[in-house]
């Protein structure tokens, strides 16, 4: 990871109003597409951050290290956005809850372009060795937690295809949560009785 580094006044983002609107907006958008992409994901962290604290964000500086693979389909994007979270809550004394973390990095990703959910976050923050956690959302909340079967295995097998978020693969990621959207509209309007009162569809 190259270098990087930035001022909160640079940023053509201002706090005070609507997140979504702003980092799904072109001005954010342009602004995104000028720096590394590894250093997106550690921005848009600051930014939710700064959005919830407005004027009471200080400054800090963040090193990274590690050896989890980018592009690989093994969440380094959600790994990095989570990092630079829990590093900010702990550095400033903020005390946020696994819950808020959870949702914050979620929401944080939002500025790279992918308009996703919560899933790789709440994993990494509440999953544990030789464990089968099971999450939901809206609101956040564990919804059980088993022992991992000793006759199973998880076999991970690596296509060499990257998975840049900056580039093709973005698009198709977000194509395929318009999917779940566009056909949620659609059993709306052909059974409104039985999908009327549904509001997310995964």
């Amino acid at each position: 990871y190259q270098d990087f580094e930035f001022r909160l006044s640079d940023i053509p983002f201002e706090p005070q109003k609507n997140w979504k609107q702003q980092v799904t907006g072109p001005r954010l958008a342009a602004w995104r597409e000028e720096i590394p992409l590894c250093a997106r994901y550690p921005v848009c962290a600051v930014l939710r951050l700064w959005h919830d604290l407005s004027d009471k964000f200080p400054a800090m500086g963040l090193r990274v290290h590690g050896n989890l693979p980018p592009a690989a389909g093994r969440s380094s994007s959600s790994a990095l956005t989570l990092g630079s979270v829990r590093c900010a809550n702990e550095i400033h004394g903020w005390r946020m809850s696994r819950e808020r973390i959870i949702e914050v990095t979620g929401e944080a990703e939002w500025l790279t372009g992918l308009i996703g959910g919560a899933c790789a976050p709440a994993a990494m923050m509440t999953g544990s060795p030789g464990r089968l956690v099971q999450v939901g959302f809206f609101p956040f909340q564990i919804t059980g937690n088993f022992p991992f079967p000793g006759n199973l295995r998880i076999v991970l097998a690596n296509s060499h295809d990257p998975a840049v978020k900056g580039l093709d693969a973005r698009n198709e990621y977000n194509w395929r949560v318009a999917t779940y959207r566009l056909a949620l509209v659609l059993l709306r309007i052909g059974r409104p009785k039985w999908f009327g009162p549904v509001q997310h569809l995964r």
